[in-house]
């Protein structure tokens, strides 16, 4: 991407900075917790994206696909997507 205004080019950098740092973060603690498994940014990324939340009924959902690495991320930070929760 060709990007020409300073204005712009910041705009895009932070995003993405925030975003590396905070994958960084998460394999760091990943490392601690599992020194034997090799954890890298792509294989973080993509058990992220395979998460699935899915509407059931009227505001009731669902998490749908969960790798192991997903479950470990969302144990690590003491998220519970495992149940079904309803929106307020």
């Amino acid at each position: 991407m060709y990007l020409s205004k300073e204005e712009r080019i910041n705009g895009h950098f932070l995003p993405n900075f925030v975003a590396l740092t905070i994958l960084k973060l998460i394999q760091k603690k990943l490392r601690e917790t599992n020194p034997k498994e090799e954890t890298t940014i792509s294989k973080i990324i993509e058990s992220l994206r395979e998460l699935e939340i899915t509407e059931i009924a009227d505001n009731i959902y669902a998490n749908g696909n969960v790798s192991s690495l997903g479950s470990k991320i969302m144990d690590l930070y003491k998220l519970n997507l495992n149940k079904n929760f309803k929106e307020n």
